[in-house]
């Protein structure tokens, strides 16, 4: 995989940036050589499995890759939480995922986002739970199927979960420097604001929209 990584950032014009998620590697610093491309903005982690404390430990082993964690960020969050015992849950996953992490609209907050995401100590909430994977978010938050009947509500319960950890104070952009959203949560708002914009203008954390889904029409399988 790295092999074809590197290979393919060779074609690349100079003024391309991309940004890599992968799953944690077994070897250490195994991606270093993509940290340091030119083209590289960054090389961001998926927990691949592990709960947040050996997450952590394996990302920490690994110079310049930062996290952008799921399950493993909202690990601990249970919807029968007090907003207190919810904050001080918040509190413990930014900072020991920031921790673990290495990297010690108009054009003016376009360039604040690109400079944050590209120079920033932090790591990237992955807030993007679709179809597939929300029942089991919500079953992990406390949420059984039972409270909620059809698509309709499941989404809507999720939507309550991001927007809990969006507009809690110790969510904010001096450690997460962005977060992954699935479609449906652009359409739809935290504390009266669309949520792309809540972000970044009252946390400060650069949204970033989850996409995939193939340009055409799927054939033959």
């Amino acid at each position: 995989l790295l092999e074809c990584l590197l290979a393919e950032l060779e074609t690349l014009r100079p003024c391309d940036r991309v940004i890599f998620k992968l799953t944690l590697p077994t070897v250490a610093n195994l991606y270093r050589p993509l940290v340091g491309h030119p083209n590289t903005m960054r090389v961001v982690a998926l927990s691949g499995g592990f709960d947040r404390a050996d997450a952590c430990k394996k990302l920490a082993q690994n110079v310049g890759m930062i996290a952008s964690f799921s399950r493993a960020f909202t690990e601990g969050l249970n919807a029968k939480q007090s907003d207190g015992e919810f904050s001080n849950t918040i509190d413990e996953a930014c900072q020991m995922i920031y921790d673990a992490s290495r990297f010690g609209g108009d054009a003016g907050a376009w360039k604040a986002m690109m400079d944050k995401v590209a120079n920033q100590d932090g790591f990237i909430a992955a807030l993007d739970q679709s179809g597939g994977s929300t029942p089991k978010a919500l079953k992990l938050y406390g949420v059984e199927e039972s409270e909620y009947n059809g698509e309709a509500e499941m989404f809507t319960k999720i939507h309550e979960m991001r927007s809990r950890i969006a507009s809690n104070p110790k969510f904010e952009g001096s450690r997460v420097l962005g977060a992954i959203l699935f479609e449906q949560t652009l359409d739809r708002k935290i504390c009266g604001m669309p949520s792309a914009q809540y972000l970044w203008e009252k946390k400060q954390v650069v949204p970033f929209l989850k996409i995939d889904k193939g340009l055409e029409e799927e054939k033959n399988g």
